[in-house]
């Protein structure tokens, strides 16, 4: 079964200040839920005081990278819609062939 990875990158900031950061983490992992994956890492996060930049989620599916990509811009826009103009500009995605 082909594996992938899915890089959800949101917008860094100190944690002290979350309003003006976007975290990757937080959207992934709705975007991943939207899109019943089977899940098998994650990995993303700076520090304890940092909203992250950007959060790795690897994935197995036997949808193929044409249609994992079509339904995840669905989703994502989803995400955006109920978001801030923070999220709508800054929220972005990519997903990548690992194997075979």
């Amino acid at each position: 079964m082909p594996i992938y990875r899915l890089t959800v990158f949101g917008k860094q900031s100190h944690a002290s200040m979350p309003c003006s950061g976007v975290n990757a983490i937080r959207y992934g992992a709705r975007l991943i839920s939207m899109m019943e994956m089977r899940l098998v890492s994650i990995e993303g996060g700076l520090a304890d005081n940092i909203i992250p930049p950007s959060c790795e989620f690897t994935f197995s599916s036997e949808k193929s990278l044409r249609e994992l990509r079509k339904n995840a811009t669905e989703q994502m826009e989803k995400i955006k819609e109920e978001g801030d103009r923070l999220v709508k500009k800054n929220l972005r995605y990519e997903i990548e062939l690992l194997y075979p």
